[in-house]
């Protein structure tokens, strides 16, 4: 299975998992240490890398996490009308719906892969053999799908 076909099949077990037991708070939690935890470990490989941060680039990662906060409220907002909306034609759901918990897990590991990438651009002795050749082979293909534009 590929990193993509893995990232979404995460996002949805533990979305599921998650959903069954409404854990909505604790969910957002991981969400918001781990855009912290990306800004942070960020911040730190552009300073190891001599990377300028500038405005823009700053303006384009801030603009990308609110979307992300976006996505899981989006998410949350889902799982909460749906079933309202289901209900006002006389149909009951008897199950929670997963939209919130999926969209979550999905930006958690999308983060996580990203905090990786950061601590290995500084250190690459810090990870174990097989990250590392994840995340080479991640960013070959990123770059062979850039060359495709």
């Amino acid at each position: 299975m590929n990193e993509k076909g893995y990232v979404l099949s995460m996002s949805v077990v533990g979305g599921l998992i998650s959903t069954y037991f409404q854990q909505y708070g604790i969910i957002f939690i991981f969400v918001a240490i781990a855009i912290c935890f990306d800004v942070i470990t960020g911040l730190v490989a552009s300073a190891y890398n001599g990377i300028p941060i500038t405005s823009d680039r700053a303006r384009r990662g801030f603009w990308k996490k609110v979307c992300f906060l976006l996505a899981v409220f989006l998410g949350i907002f889902m799982d909460a009308f749906i079933p309202q909306l289901v209900l006002m034609v006389g149909i009951k759901l008897p199950f929670n719906l997963p939209f919130g918990c999926i969209i979550s897990i999905y930006v958690i590991l999308t983060e996580a892969i990203s905090i990786a990438e950061n601590i290995f651009k500084v250190n690459e002795s810090s990870m174990p053999k097989w990250i590392i050749g994840l995340l080479k082979g991640y960013k070959s293909k990123i770059e062979e799908m850039e060359d495709k534009k």
